[in-house]
Parts: C-alpha cells; structure tokens; sequence
C-alpha cells in the first residue's frame, strides 16, 4: 500500500476519535468528517444517557441528501478503514516508530468514537450491529500483534441495559 493510505487511515482515526455520543460522520473527499451539532444542545453535556439527541437542521439533511451522504456510506468508509489498517498492523507493514505510537495512542479514542456512534445510531438495529463487528474488529486488532498491544478495555453500549430494538 501507499503511504498516503496510511496517512489517510491515521487521519481517519483521528476524526473517529472525535465523535461525541449523538454525533454523525459524513465522508467527504474520501476521508471521514464530522458532523457538528446544530441545536442548543451540543452546549449541554449531551453524554448523559437521559439527553435526547441534537435536532439536525433542514441544510444538514439537505445537504445530506443531495450529497448521497448516508449512514450506509459512513459504515462502507468505516470497514474499508479498518480493513486497511488489519492489513497494515497484522502484516506488519509500518516500519516507522513514530506511526506505531500514533496507532497505539489513537486506538482506544477511535475505539470509543464507534462505540459513541453506537449511542447516535441506538434506535437503528442494523447500523448499532455493523459498528459493533467493526468495534470487535477494531479491540481485537491490536492483541494480535504485540508490536502493537495497547491492552485497552472499552464498554460496550450492548453491554448496558438496552430496551428492544
């Protein structure tokens, strides 16, 4: 793979750990960008499990819309992610220290971003699904290479009390 994958990947993992409970991504120019929250409610401390999510505004999902942005698509970018960085960390392609640091130091933040998308897509039984194997996906990558280990723990929103979906 090209260098510039990999850089991409960083950066990607970099917005993944970014994400807020109730905050979407989007992909733009073939990276991950992150929605902001356009209500009052991103000034209030969102990540209690009583808030109710931040309403979009109309330009948001128009802009969504006519920009064939969509979870489906986040999710695709999201696997293919995390199906490059598998083959860079199990294959032990990166040679450089400094990388090696950034991935075990972004893993566990980009590790809770998903599972902070779990919380924005909780009512959503298939996407929560999805971005749980990819969250499983992305634990178990790094205790397959102790190059890499980071020995992180992170919980679950499966692992909370959860109505039915």
């Amino acid at each position: 793979m090209q260098a510039h994958v990999l850089e991409d990947v960083l950066m990607d993992m970099q917005m993944l750990s970014m994400v807020k409970p109730y905050q979407k991504l989007s992909v733009c120019d073939n990276r991950f960008a992150l929605e902001s929250f356009n209500s009052a409610a991103e000034h209030k401390d969102v990540e209690q499990p009583h808030e109710s999510p931040p309403k979009e505004s109309y330009f948001t999902s128009l802009r969504r819309f006519f920009g064939n942005q969509n979870r489906r698509n986040v999710l695709q970018k999201l696997r293919q992610r995390v199906t490059e960085l598998e083959n860079y960390v199990l294959n032990d392609l990166v040679q450089e220290q400094w990388i090696k640091r950034q991935l075990r130091r972004l893993h566990p933040l980009a590790l809770q971003g998903i599972r902070n998308l779990q919380v924005t897509y909780r009512e959503d039984s298939q996407t929560y699904v999805h971005l749980d194997v990819i969250a499983q996906r992305m634990a178990n990558l790094f205790d397959e290479n102790p190059r890499y280990s980071t020995n992180t723990t992170i919980t679950s929103p499966a692992s909370e009390t959860r109505s039915t979906l």
